[in-house]
Parts: structure tokens; C-alpha cells; sequence
């Protein structure tokens, strides 16, 4: 058991466990670039703020969900280390979970960023 942290420490622990699930893991490390992609492109599509709000939110989203689902994995992992299909099972679940966010996820940026894309499209070709 950890004995009591100050504030800043356990901040300085939430970031190294943020970094290492954003920075070292594969599919985080996927999520966090495409989310990148889509905010960098909805700044450049001018969408409102409340658009934004709802893409940022969207991107987060998924990206929580991702590194929920690889505690998940990682804790069973270490509670069951030989193959188990129930834990596979788990595993499967949650990875339909991160699924269903990112589909919600593309659902919104369809919603939200295909007629500025369009616009921004016509204005260079006519």
C-alpha cells in the first residue's frame, strides 16, 4: 500500500501513468494521432465553438475509453497470466466498448465536419 501522497506528487503520478498510456501504447498512440488530425482540422474548417466542444469531446472520449480498456487488460493479465476464456471473453467485451465509442466518435465528425469539409473543398476547385 502507498503511503499518503502530497497533491503534487499524485499529479506527477497521474501524469506518468497519462504519458505512458497515451505515448506507449499502440492503439492510444493511434487514437491520439487521429484525434490530432481532426482537431487540427476542425480549427482549420472554422468550426463554432460548440462543434468543437463536441469534437474535442468526442476525441477524448475514446482515447479515455482506450486506456480504460488497456488497465482492464493489463489487470487481468497479471491475475490470470495463462489463457482463460472468460478473461478473452472480457477482453473481447471491452474491446467492443472502445468500438462502439469510436464509432460514436466518427459519427460526430461526419455530423459535424462534412459540410465545412464540402465548403472548404469547393472553394479550391471552383
Amino acid at each position: 500500500m502507498r503511503k499518503k501522497q502530497n497533491f503534487l506528487r499524485s499529479v506527477v503520478i497521474a501524469f506518468k501513468g497519462l504519458f505512458h498510456g497515451l505515448l506507449k501504447e499502440r492503439n492510444s498512440r493511434i487514437q491520439l494521432l487521429v484525434a490530432s488530425g481532426v482537431i487540427i482540422g476542425s480549427i482549420i474548417l472554422g468550426i463554432s465553438k460548440l462543434e468543437m466542444l463536441v469534437t474535442v469531446t468526442a476525441c477524448f472520449f475514446v482515447i479515455i475509453l482506450e486506456m480504460i480498456n488497456t488497465s482492464i487488460e493489463r489487470v487481468l493479465d497479471v491475475i490470470y497470466p495463462d489463457e482463460n476464456p472468460e478473461v478473452g471473453l472480457i477482453k473481447d467485451i471491452m474491446s467492443g466498448v472502445v468500438l462502439l465509442g469510436s464509432l460514436l466518435a466518427v459519427a460526430v465528425g461526419i455530423i459535424i465536419l462534412y459540410e465545412p469539409f464540402i465548403d472548404f473543398v469547393a472553394r479550391f476547385i471552383g
